[in-house]
């Protein structure tokens, strides 16, 4: 995992004195839907000084950790990434994967996916150095190899490229960025790690809840769950009716589409998980965190009850209820 955005610095406060903000690193479940609104909460509530005691730091997934979207992967994939940071060893699948998320999101080579440069990389860690993606690499070694991953696909792929790159310096630099693009600046004693999650029944299981609770409890972690979905979070912007028993159940019809998605669009015209425009619904967040207490915003009764304690969260962002 690494941050979406690299921070210029941790931002400082004063209120009778010197205070250093908070940061939340958020990591989502789904890939769009809760991202946008966010960022959108970023926006609006942070950089526009509105009471805002903390900032917002997003965590996307590598390449190698796109199917980790259940809930019980995505505290394994936290724990490992916290770990490699902390103790400054990394395996080669993730220094593959910083190397491989660079190109493509650099667009260094045209047109070439993501998943298929760590194809390449991994094939070169094997054939090369007799690495598997599961040895590790020391920090004193880590831009060393980098330097000589780099060499050597750049050599195989495309001599133009290998070309931009042949000057030390250049290489240099470039080793250099793409470390720095992959540091955490999570401070352990500060900062929180927050899995936002749905309480999907059927990707969910009862037994992995009860693990997963208590995986964040153990490690600090804070857990937001809505039940059944993160769209029911974003349902409760708008003063509307459901029936509350078909939004437990939260059936798909024959369409594809679940009840909330449906009573979702009913009153958020242009809604899609992937697009929408966040901007109608961060004048009505006080109203969403009100009205989510007419409903469980309790972890454990989120097991099985109709809520979400999102609105808890962004309370404590500084965000209140009218």
């Amino acid at each position: 995992m690494r941050e979406k955005r690299q921070s210029s610095g941790r931002t400082e406060t004063v209120k009778g004195g010197r205070e250093i903000k908070k940061k939340y690193f958020l990591v989502f479940e789904g890939s769009k839907t809760e991202e946008i609104y966010f960022q959108a909460i970023e926006d609006h509530y942070g950089r526009s000084g509105k009471n805002m005691i903390m900032e917002l730091v997003m965590l996307i997934r590598h390449n190698s950790e796109e199917g980790f979207s259940n809930p019980k992967k995505m505290v394994e994939m936290i724990l490992r990434s916290l770990k490699e940071h902390k103790e400054k060893n990394y395996s080669y699948r993730s220094v593959i994967d910083w190397i491989s998320g660079y190109i493509n999101e650099n667009n260094i080579i045209n047109n070439k996916k993501e998943k298929v440069i760590a194809q390449e990389l991994e094939e070169i860690c094997r054939r090369d150095h007799k690495k598997k993606p599961e040895d590790s690499i020391d920090e004193k070694e880590l831009q060393n190899v980098i330097n000589e991953l780099l060499k050597t696909y750049f050599k195989e792929i495309s001599e133009k490229i290998g070309q931009q790159f042949r000057d030390s310096v250049a290489m240099k630099n470039l080793v250099a960025d793409i470390i720095a693009q992959n540091e955490l600046t999570y401070y352990e004693d500060l900062d929180q790690i927050v899995m936002i999650v749905d309480r999907d029944k059927h990707s969910f299981l009862q037994n992995q809840y009860d693990e997963v609770k208590k995986a964040c409890e153990d490690n600090g972690f804070r857990l937001c769950v809505t039940n059944p979905c993160f769209e029911f979070w974003l349902f409760l912007h708008f003063k509307a009716r459901f029936d509350k028993k078909k939004m437990l159940k939260n059936e798909v019809d024959s369409s594809g589409d679940t009840y909330c998605y449906n009573k979702l669009r009913e009153v958020f015209a242009g809604y899609t998980k992937s697009s929408f425009k966040p901007d109608r619904l961060m004048k009505n967040v006080p109203n969403a965190i009100k009205r989510a207490e007419e409903y469980t915003t309790d972890l454990i009764k989120l097991k099985k009850e109709i809520g979400s304690n999102v609105g808890e969260l962004l309370k404590e962002m500084g965000i209140t209820s009218q």
